[in-house]
């Protein structure tokens, strides 16, 4: 799905532009998956998990934008993708079509300063175009922030899996999973 662009001003007082990537955007997008890998044990992936296929990954964007279930807002400082948020269907399955999926992920330098909410913000609008009625998450458990961002949004807390990530060092972290019913949206935004 398409959004539309615009401009938006951190509390550090940088522009950030607010769009949906493009397939010119690969490179940008493959350097800002393995950057964001790299920065954090909160991500499901592992740096060399990332894709590192330019037509792999144009590819990729090119079925994401089509689909009109799905979509990703980037956040652009001076050209540079510097975080993003997507959903996309559960499953595309009767039963289940009417639950989204939600990831999101920033620079650690970009974090605290704004834009986790602005992107929350936007996507759960986005979300509600598309038509889902409910949106879930997973988030590890010692992410405090990230827990608090979505709780400032309407998520909630509904579950725990225990040991979802084990990191490269045997660690085991704890995810919890968050849901949030879509027509509680105008409340809470």
């Amino acid at each position: 799905m398409k959004y539309k662009a615009k401009e938006v001003l951190l509390k550090n007082g940088k522009k950030i532009l607010l769009r949906s990537p493009e397939v010119e955007d690969a490179q940008k997008m493959l350097l800002y998956l393995s950057t964001t890998a790299m920065e954090s044990d909160y991500m499901v992936r592992m740096p060399e998990e990332c894709r590192n296929d330019l037509k792999e990954e144009e590819v990729w964007l090119e079925n994401m934008i089509k689909n009109k279930r799905q979509g990703m807002i980037v956040a652009d400082h001076e050209n540079q993708i510097i975080g993003s948020v997507s959903y996309a269907p559960v499953l595309d399955r009767i039963k289940i079509k009417h639950r989204a999926g939600l990831g999101i992920a920033l620079f650690k330098e970009y974090q605290g300063i704004g834009l986790g909410s602005i992107l929350m913000e936007e996507v759960l609008c986005e979300i509600t175009k598309a038509g889902f009625e409910q949106v879930e998450l997973e988030v590890v458990s010692k992410n405090e922030k990230a827990i608090q961002l979505y709780q400032k949004f309407g998520f909630e807390k509904v579950g725990c899996i225990p040991h979802g990530f084990k990191l490269k060092n045997g660690q085991y972290m704890d995810l919890i999973m968050m849901v949030r019913k879509m027509e509680e949206e105008n409340e809470n935004i």
